[in-house]
């Protein structure tokens, strides 16, 4: 329809109560698009995205119990190659939960199902940006209306 014959439309009652009808439509539209945009804007954001990594709390536990064993980064797990490389040039280098024989077999497969649902997430928030994305591009120039 032109703009014109949208316009002539107010002159006829009948016509303007459809056109008033179609208005309150086309804002529902705009308003759940607007809505929809929002959203993807919150899941990109790893803080508001709703899909979250179950194994992340497991993954840290192993991290304090670590941490309580050895109050000292762990000397005692190091290499001696990996402490004269600390000592020659003036850095520690860090040992974790993988290097304890009492957590490894269980510490790794916990970090392994951690990384995979982290892709998971990863892919998810990239499919909302291509979204996202798509729809800033179509409605560009109408977010001012």
């Amino acid at each position: 329809m032109e703009y014109e014959q949208w316009m002539s439309w107010s002159a006829d009652e009948n016509k303007n109560n459809l056109k008033a009808e179609a208005d309150k439509i086309c804002d529902q539209k705009w308003n759940e698009t607007l809505d929809r945009m929002i959203f993807l804007l919150s899941e990109m954001n790893d803080d508001t995205c709703t899909m979250k990594n179950p194994y992340v709390d497991e993954w840290w536990s192993y991290h304090e119990r670590f941490d309580e064993k050895y109050p000292r980064a762990a000397e005692q797990l190091k290499t001696a190659e990996e402490l004269a490389e600390e000592r020659k040039n003036d850095y520690s280098i860090s040992v974790g939960p993988e290097r304890d024989p009492e957590f490894g077999k269980e510490y790794e497969e916990i970090s392994d199902r951690m990384l995979e649902y982290s892709r998971k997430i990863d892919k998810y928030q990239d499919e909302c940006k291509d979204e996202f994305m798509e729809l800033f591009g179509k409605y560009f120039w109408n977010l001012w209306d």
